[in-house]
Order: C-alpha cells, then sequence, then structure tokens
C-alpha cells in the first residue's frame, strides 16, 4: 500500500454546502438496486428476494426516518435501458421513494469544496461561490443547472408573470406544479419507442451524447492502465500518487485555471509545487478523496477495460459516500470503500446488498 493511502490529511468540509440536519437518514441506492425493488411492484422472477427491504424503504419513507435522493448517474444509467417498458417500473419507484429530490451535480460540490480548501488556504475568493444546498428538487440542479420551468411565448420571451396574473396565484401554481411533476416524470423515464422515433426525425436529440464525455474520461484511465502495463510499474507503490497527480492535473484542470482569476494568482505555480503539496490538496476534498481511492484500486485490479459506466459509478460514488449516511452499492465497490476505512472517515454505512438495508433504516 502506498503512504498516500497510509496517512490521509484532514478532511476539509464546504462550508457553503448546506447539508440537511439529521434524521432524516440520506440512503443512496445504487442503480442495480432501484432495478431490484422494482422488480417487487412488478412481481417479478426476484421479487421474493427484496421485498422486506422495499416494505423497509416504503416505511423509513412514509414516517420521515430516511430520504432516498437521485442522482445525475440514475438519469444517465436509465438513459441507457433502451426498454422503454422497463423504464417505467423503476421510473415510477423512483418517484415514490425520492419525490424527485436530487443530489446536486458532483461537479458544483468539487467546487463547493475546491473553493473551502482556498479559502482556508489564500482567504477569500475575489469571486466567492452562493451557498447550495445538497439536496434539491428535480434532474437540473442534479446536471448543475439552476431554474425551473417557465413559460415562453412564441417570440422565446419569458411571459411566466404574466400568464400566473391571468391565470390568478392559485390556479396557476397548481398547473405549474402539475407541469413540473410530468417534466419530471417524462425526463426519468424517458420516450416511450414512438415518442423516441419523432424525437431523432424533428430534433437532435440522442441519449449517447450525454455520455460520450464519460467515456473520454474512461479512455483517459484506459491510457494511464497502457502505460502502467508497458513500463512494468510497481501499481502497489506508486499508483496512488499517480492517480492524485492525474487528479489534479485532469479532473481539477479547469478549477485550477479559475483560481488564478479568483484569487488573483500570475499562475498555478503559485498554487501548490510538490508531490507532498498535491497530495494533501486532493485528498483534503472529500468527493475527490472517494475517486482517487476507487479509481487506484481499479487500475491495481487491472481485470477490465475502463468503460463509461466506470465513471458513472466512480462519479456517483464520490458525491453519495461522503455525504450520505448509508449507501448501497455493488460487491466490488463494497470492497474497495471498506479496505481504505471510507465508511469509517466519512461516517458512512457501507453495504452491498439489500437484505442489508432494513436494519440499518
Amino acid at each position: 500500500m502506498s503512504d498516500s493511502l497510509a496517512a490521509p490529511p484532514s478532511l476539509i468540509w464546504p462550508s457553503k454546502l448546506n447539508v440537511p440536519a439529521r434524521p432524516p437518514k440520506l440512503v443512496y441506492l445504487d442503480m442495480k438496486d432501484w432495478i431490484n425493488l422494482s422488480h417487487v411492484t412488478t412481481n417479478g422472477a426476484h421479487a421474493k428476494n427484496f421485498r422486506d427491504a422495499l416494505d423497509a424503504c416504503r416505511a423509513a419513507r412514509a414516517t420521515g426516518a430516511a430520504i432516498f435522493p437521485i442522482a445525475a448517474a440514475h438519469y444517465m444509467e436509465m438513459s441507457g435501458i433502451g426498454n422503454p417498458n422497463k423504464r417505467k417500473p423503476i421510473a415510477d419507484l423512483m418517484e415514490e421513494l425520492s419525490g424527485f429530490t436530487t443530489m446536486l451535480s458532483r461537479l458544483v460540490v468539487v467546487r463547493l469544496e475546491f473553493e473551502e480548501l482556498f479559502t482556508r488556504r489564500f482567504g477569500p475568493s475575489l469571486e466567492p461561490f452562493e451557498p447550495l444546498s445538497l439536496l434539491n428538487f428535480g434532474v437540473g440542479p442534479a446536471f448543475g443547472v439552476r431554474g425551473g420551468l417557465a413559460i415562453r411565448d412564441e417570440d422565446d420571451r419569458d411571459c411566466t408573470d404574466e400568464t400566473r396574473a391571468q391565470l390568478g396565484a392559485a390556479e396557476f401554481d397548481a398547473l405549474m406544479q402539475r407541469m413540473t411533476r410530468e417534466l419530471e416524470r417524462g425526463v426519468l423515464a424517458g420516450p416511450t419507442d414512438e415518442e423516441a422515433d419523432e424525437l431523432r426525425r424533428t430534433s437532435a436529440w440522442d441519449p449517447a451524447v450525454a455520455r460520450v464525455g464519460n467515456q473520454r474520461r474512461a479512455d483517459q484511465e484506459q491510457e494511464l492502465r497502457r502505460h502502467i502495463d508497458n513500463t512494468k510499474w510497481d501499481r502497489g507503490v506508486n499508483l496512488h500518487d499517480v492517480v492524485l497527480a492525474r487528479e489534479a492535473g485532469i479532473e481539477l484542470k479547469p478549477l485550477l485555471g479559475e483560481a488564478i482569476r479568483r484569487w488573483g494568482f500570475s499562475s498555478v505555480l503559485e498554487l501548490m509545487s510538490g508531490k507532498d503539496a498535491v497530495r494533501a490538496f486532493v485528498r483534503s476534498m472529500p468527493t475527490c478523496e472517494v475517486a482517487t481511492i476507487l479509481k487506484t484500486q481499479q487500475h491495481r485490479a487491472n481485470t477490465k477495460r475502463w468503460v463509461h459506466n466506470d465513471i458513472f459509478d466512480i462519479d456517483a460514488m464520490s458525491a453519495a459516500v461522503p455525504y450520505c449516511d448509508i449507501v448501497v452499492t455493488d460487491a466490488n465497490r463494497w470492497h474497495d470503500l471498506r479496505q481504505a476505512k471510507l465508511d469509517v472517515r466519512m461516517g458512512t454505512v457501507i453495504l452491498r446488498s439489500l437484505s442489508e438495508l432494513p436494519r440499518h433504516l
């Protein structure tokens, strides 16, 4: 095990991220677990295996003991399920348990962590971020988009206030609430086959486009894999430090560039230099700590080619593990997270099976 894994620095939590008071517990379910729970609602072949877990989730939701937020990764993985008849029961259950409560985009959370770290070290930014909530309503915040549904006329002019005045506040608000719910259902469940065909004919709609960025990031990890293999590198000694350096140089590069402007530096070299500084910088940010450890462990295992779903998984875990109370994930991620003692360090219960969930709710 590398030195960087053996001696982690203190985590720095962003003061501008408004995290809800506990209780209720925040419970993050992997996509496979949403799918498994949906088997109960459709009386699927494996329904009996997950009935107790679904009953416990429903009870916790009804009593206010738990919140089951959904995240950007869920929307993206839902879009990868080609059959709309398979998507609908999953989407219905997500609506039931989450109420369309979503976790703030991981990219936004990273920015708040970054600002907290730099503010403590260098003082306030010249362009400070506004405080934001970890939990929000709807797909927009999950992808870092602000603002809600608006009414526009044929000239694309916002006429929301005029329409509200014409209809009256109560009728307008009820209408907007219904429209917003329908929009959220449509985004989560995706189009039917007929609607998808129409969208392809009349627009540039293509659900695969959103996965291109993550495939590019997966390709970068695959390139590191080739470098490791070609150089006969001892992955057990130095790998984590290299992953940390790549996280700073690739994933955090836009924020480092912004920091030159936001804090008035002349170059990135003023911000940090040397392996120890990079290590402390990246590992102090909770989301980056989870991401780099999971990437390191997957490189160390060297069992399969990197694909876009690996990036979805790691992004999801890097936000869920630091900020949720309970995380249910697959056996491989569970092993990697527990081996690195991230459950202890983050104060999070990490489970590998839905059967374990009821006693923690």
